[in-house]
């Protein structure tokens, strides 16, 4: 049997997801489709715009045959942490096959300099410190010293041709998973679908991978407008934002008095370190943390040209979460040795700082021991047996899975940190919006 895994958001789910799981089935010849979704909140920094049992009901409507979870600590991560701890779960899950959609449609492209950044040089890091050092972004800083490196070896890859691969965020979270495939030793075969006359901020059919589209267009009232265009049902979705509270969308702003409250804590400054937030933002943020704004109006004051607005508001969310972001030395915690699949020593060399310790409320940036299955189509039943079988990680479905995963874990665990963000969403989709409410009792997980 052979099982092909995506990553996605499904935020909402829209055609273009629709398209990237048809052309999956026809390039791969695979006999199901399963999907790694994150959660409530996604890797842009922001809730969710409906909860993942809505995202989920949509998807297996879509044409996903199974949706998996993918755990909070690695959706708020940054591209590499989300793109590493993905590909991860869906390779000790035992997909076959990972593919995702691009810019560029070309995964020999992609290869090649997915192979040339996982094993940077001195002198391509030294080339990107200076690039940082002089207030470029990451992004610009990594391409201007990438290309400085190419050129340098002579290859045939050229100068427009590397600068539109490094502007699509498509093409670099793609670059991403493939990192991630060599650096764990994965045996997935990986492909990618081109995305169809969608270039970035651009609201078209076919946009297959909803961390890059523009907030704006996201909003409760242009999900409306505009349902035809992005959503697989779009009469479903219409009920859905106007029938009941509880299955409305959720904006970011609802974060707010969340913000404002974590703010004023004692221990800011230790929380900020535990959120994995850089030194340069961390102190912007104790410098203006008695804001009374809203949590948009905090990110544009805090974004700078050397960290985006996106990684401004993904730091926020942790902060408020008491999440530490996933990274390449979580690997450590790997149950099943990554290390001993690292024929490039990349691994060896990235996790030389090892893992820091945790504060009390806190669970690690750690290698998940389980995923959360969502929900399932009647004809994946046979699927589910076979993931079963060759699975790394165990399979909770149920609630009597949880109890049981609960009673070998009794203390802090990943599945009850992730069961408390749950909670959280929920106060969101509610409106509540005292920050001092406790947030118990643990939710069950919804399953379609």
């Amino acid at each position: 049997m052979k099982i092909a895994g995506i990553i996605a958001e499904f935020n909402p789910f829209h055609k273009g997801h629709e398209y990237l799981i048809k052309k999956t089935r026809e390039e791969t010849g695979a006999d199901h489709v399963i999907a790694l979704m994150s959660g409530n909140f996604v890797q842009r920094g922001e809730p969710a715009i409906f909860d993942m049992g809505v995202r989920t009901e949509m998807a297996l409507k879509g044409g996903t045959d199974a949706v998996f979870e993918l755990p909070p600590h690695i959706s708020l991560s940054s591209a590499e942490g989300f793109a590493l701890g993905s590909v991860y779960i869906l390779d000790k899950l035992g997909a076959d096959i990972l593919y995702f959609g691009s810019e560029c449609g070309d995964i020999r492209m992609l290869s090649y300099v997915a192979d040339f950044l996982t094993t940077e040089t001195e002198e391509f890091r030294k080339k990107l410190r200076l690039g940082l050092k002089s207030g470029m972004s990451f992004p610009a800083a990594r391409e201007a010293a990438l290309l400085g490196m190419l050129n340098e070896t002579g290859s045939d890859l050229d100068t427009e041709k590397l600068h539109f691969l490094l502007q699509n965020p498509n093409n670099i979270l793609g670059i991403e998973y493939l990192k991630a495939l060599k650096r764990l030793g994965s045996s997935m075969t990986p492909g990618t679908v081109r995305r169809i006359n969608s270039p970035y901020h651009e609201n078209d059919n076919f946009n297959t991978y909803p961390v890059a589209q523009d907030p704006a267009a996201m909003s409760e009232e242009n999900t409306i407008d505009n349902s035809e265009k992005w959503m697989y049902s779009a009469e479903a979705v219409r009920k859905k934002i106007t029938a009941k509270k509880e299955s409305g969308a959720v904006s970011r702003d609802a974060l707010s008095p969340f913000l404002l409250y974590t703010l004023l804590s004692e221990d800011l400054k230790d929380r900020l370190i535990h959120a994995g937030v850089p030194e340069d933002l961390l102190n912007r943020i104790i410098k203006n943390r008695y804001f009374t704004g809203s949590f948009t109006e905090f990110c544009e004051i805090l974004k700078k040209k050397n960290i985006t607005y996106t990684a401004v508001s993904r730091c926020l969310l942790r902060l408020i979460l008491k999440v530490r972001p996933f990274s390449v030395g979580a690997l450590r915690s790997d149950p099943s040795g990554a290390l001993r699949s690292d024929p490039s020593g990349a691994l060896r060399s990235d996790l030389s700082g090892g893992l820091p310790s945790d504060p009390e409320g806190y669970v690690n940036g750690v290698c998940p021991d389980y995923i959360r299955l969502l929900g399932f189509r009647e004809n994946a039943k046979k699927a589910l047996r076979e993931l079963k079988r060759r699975s790394e990680l165990k399979i909770i479905s149920n609630s009597s899975d949880i109890k049981k995963y609960k009673s070998i874990h009794p203390k802090q665990n990943l599945l009850s940190d992730s069961l408390r963000i749950d909670r959280h969403y929920e106060l969101l989709r509610d409106g509540v919006s005292d920050p001092s409410l406790p947030l118990t009792p643990e939710p069950s997980p919804r399953t379609p």
